[in-house]
């Protein structure tokens, strides 16, 4: 008896270690806002940690950005249609989001 219990022990260890994490990243929402020609984004993701945020603003990579869920305000032109991008990457893979503003230089909503 005392063999079969260790003997499911290391199974079950066993087979918990090489199963993915069961809160693995699958979404990513991008919520961006402009006003005063500023704008921000903000990243919600479900990654478990470690993970890593990427951002690309207008097809550029901003390594500043790294690993942070909000942009903080950046400048941007009047009128300008900002693109933005952000890709959240855990153990078990990625998600990415795409969106952006359109820089307004009134009053923020």
């Amino acid at each position: 008896m005392r063999r079969s219990l260790l003997a499911l022990s290391f199974a079950a260890l066993a087979s918990a270690a090489l199963a993915p994490p069961a809160n693995a990243v699958t979404s990513v929402d991008l919520n961006c806002e402009s006003g005063g020609s500023l704008h921000h984004c903000f990243a919600y993701h479900d990654a478990v940690a470690p993970a890593t945020i990427r951002w690309y603003v207008n097809g550029s990579p901003v390594p500043s950005l790294n690993d942070r869920t909000f942009t903080g305000q950046r400048t941007c032109p009047r009128g300008a249609v900002i693109n933005v991008q952000v890709v959240v990457t855990d153990a078990t893979g990625s998600a990415t989001a795409s969106g952006g503003p359109q820089c307004h230089g009134g009053p923020w909503p």
